[in-house]
């Protein structure tokens, strides 16, 4: 039986190069964030760069759907195994950093959307 949610990334992000990758991530990151979470570790670590570039991006700007979103999808990463993704660890400090550093900048209303700036917390603290 083929799981569809890895045969959809794989079929949207299967063979891209980075650069192909990011032009589609960053049309809707709200919907393809859902694709690093549950494409291969392998695919992942060579994916993960395009979520790091979007949210470094000025198009993240007021962005609170997909900053939110990237959050719960890495949460879910570390929640079922991150043994297989810890080569990218570094780049998860860096993005954990950046949104803690520029919270304000992404206009994320806590009534709506909880403390995501305190999930960023406690994902750089797993990624260690």
């Amino acid at each position: 039986m083929v799981d569809l949610d890895i045969a959809t990334a794989w079929k949207r992000f299967g063979n891209k190069t980075l650069e192909e990758a990011y032009n589609l991530f960053d049309t809707n990151p709200l919907c393809y964030q859902e694709d690093l979470m549950w494409m291969g570790d392998k695919a992942f670590v060579f994916y993960f760069p395009i979520a790091l570039r979007f949210i470094l991006s000025e198009n993240a700007k007021g962005a609170c759907d997909a900053v939110s979103s990237i959050a719960t999808m890495l949460e879910f990463r570390f929640e079922y195994g991150a043994a297989g993704i810890k080569e990218v660890f570094p780049d998860i400090r860096s993005l954990c950093d950046y949104v803690i550093s520029h919270y304000e900048l992404f206009d994320i209303n806590a009534e709506i959307y909880g403390d995501v700036k305190g999930k960023y917390v406690a994902l750089k603290q797993l990624a260690i």
